[in-house]
């Protein structure tokens, strides 16, 4: 994992968001005018920002991830804010998401969900922000200890439909490469010592080329996405959704404020271990009621897809009792906090966008 930070551009440890392309225009305030109803969320608390060359003058708003197959887009809704903003705010949601932001599974158990960050962002922003798919390209010298290495960031198409090899001059892509003089060996990875590396302070290598769509340019109204906070809507509550959010009661159709964390190995494991005890006992309470005799190891004969989906719900019910913790991919989990006045939060705004794609059918 990379750990560095270069002021006056925003880096990245995965996916990033590296760029808006502009979408239809829409209006920002600071607060709202007139009596707007009943607050459906109400987050209070700061904001730190982790580009010190942010844009002037931010807003605060809800960044909707696209669930319906195009995680790269997101949605932004503006919200009543209170107070200084981002270092004493009240921020308040008067609405709940368009239906065409949740989830639409037909599996019976997942229910319906729409997921949002916390963005800050310029009066008059854009309603649609695209994240482009972004790839780094490492070389270091051979060595141990303190080392010299070059790094190459490419930033292409938010879909994913354009790339672009190191060095490239075809301009379909973004590249800039960075200097770092004082990289470290973290640890050594595979047979073939392949390791990973601290970069530690670089500074720019020339000038960036290429497309200038994706590059810093469109940074100026937009100051990043939450990185320790995720919003979610609950549609339709589900056994599945309560799993995922670590939540030991059934959660209420709403917004809920979900705290975000990254497992150790051993958490991890844990929660591996966990899910299986649970798929263990579905499976026997399965072939109890029905006289099967199916087991959760993958060994014949194996259930038909109505019993394997009765199986899969027994277990999300298991999960849910037994307090197993879901982990998604890079060992991500999520809990359920209060979100009130009382309560006040310590949000990171940051580009990393690895947590985005979070929502993983537990199915």
């Amino acid at each position: 994992m990379k750990l560095n930070k270069l002021a006056g551009l925003a880096r990245f440890t995965a996916i990033g968001v590296g760029s808006l392309l502009v979408g239809p225009l829409g209006c920002g305030s600071q607060a709202g005018t007139g009596y707007e109803g009943e607050s459906l969320l109400t987050i209070s608390g700061k904001v730190k920002l982790a580009d010190s060359d942010a844009p002037a003058n931010l807003v605060p708003a809800l960044a909707y991830v696209d669930l319906s197959g195009r995680p790269w887009k997101l949605h932004v809704v503006d919200t009543a804010v209170q107070g200084e903003f981002p270092a004493h705010f009240t921020l308040d949601v008067f609405d709940p998401p368009p239906s065409e932001l949740t989830t639409d599974n037909p599996t019976p158990g997942v229910g319906r969900v729409a997921i949002a960050r916390l963005t800050a962002v310029s009066p008059g922003h854009a309603t649609t922000l695209e994240i482009p798919n972004e790839g780094s390209f490492t070389t270091c010298e051979t060595g141990t200890g303190e080392v010299a290495c070059t790094e190459e960031v490419i930033r292409c198409a938010p879909d994913g439909s354009v790339h672009e090899a190191p060095g490239s001059t075809d301009g379909a892509c973004w590249h800039a490469k960075f200097s770092c003089p004082h990289a470290t060996h973290i640890a050594a990875v595979g047979p073939e010592g392949i390791s990973n590396m601290s970069l530690g302070d670089c500074t720019s290598d020339g000038d960036p080329w290429g497309n200038p769509a994706y590059g810093k340019a469109l940074w100026q109204n937009f100051a990043g996405l939450s990185q320790n906070y995720l919003i979610a809507y609950v549609a339709h509550p589900s056994a599945g959704i309560d799993y995922m959010l670590h939540s030991s009661s059934p959660l209420a159709v709403g917004f809920h404020l979900v705290k975000v964390a990254t497992l150790s190995d051993a958490d991890v494991t844990a929660s591996q271990d966990c899910e299986s005890s649970a798929y263990d006992a579905a499976y026997a309470t399965y072939d109890d009621a029905h006289g099967t005799s199916f087991t959760n190891d993958g060994q014949d004969p194996q259930p038909g897809a109505d019993a394997l989906n009765e199986i899969r719900q027994t277990a999300l019910v298991n999960e849910v009792k037994a307090s197993c913790r879901y982990s998604s991919l890079g060992g991500f989990t999520y809990d359920v906090v209060p979100s009130d006045d009382a309560h006040p939060v310590s949000i990171e705004l940051g580009a990393t966008t690895a947590s985005n794609a979070w929502w993983m059918n537990p199915l």
